[in-house]
């Protein structure tokens, strides 16, 4: 083959549950605080458990809020249950 190779396709996910379904969530990757590239460096390397309502902050003006940087997994748990768990080998960014 010669010539040059087109850049690989980009691939991502995208998750969306209503707050009722899930009301706690545990993952592996920066926290327990939000973490961002500029605010990482607080945030350790772990496993972390918090309520879902808990995970957003409602800023004065409407922003993102909620990521956490170099996720490996998530699992999101509701009452009597347990949801789906996606997991990667590679760090994440999980974000609301």
């Amino acid at each position: 083959m010669t010539g040059t190779l087109p850049p690989p396709l980009r691939v991502g996910v995208t998750a969306k549950w209503v707050r009722d379904e899930a009301e706690e969530m545990t993952w592996y990757g920066r926290g327990p605080h939000e973490s961002y590239p500029d605010r990482c460096s607080s945030a350790a390397l772990g496993c972390w458990h918090q309520q879902v309502a808990a995970a957003t902050f409602r800023y004065v003006r409407p922003q993102e809020n909620g990521n956490h940087l170099d996720t490996r997994w998530l699992a999101l748990s509701a009452p009597h249950s347990m949801a789906a768990a996606p997991h990667s080998t590679a760090p994440k960014r999980m974000g609301q």
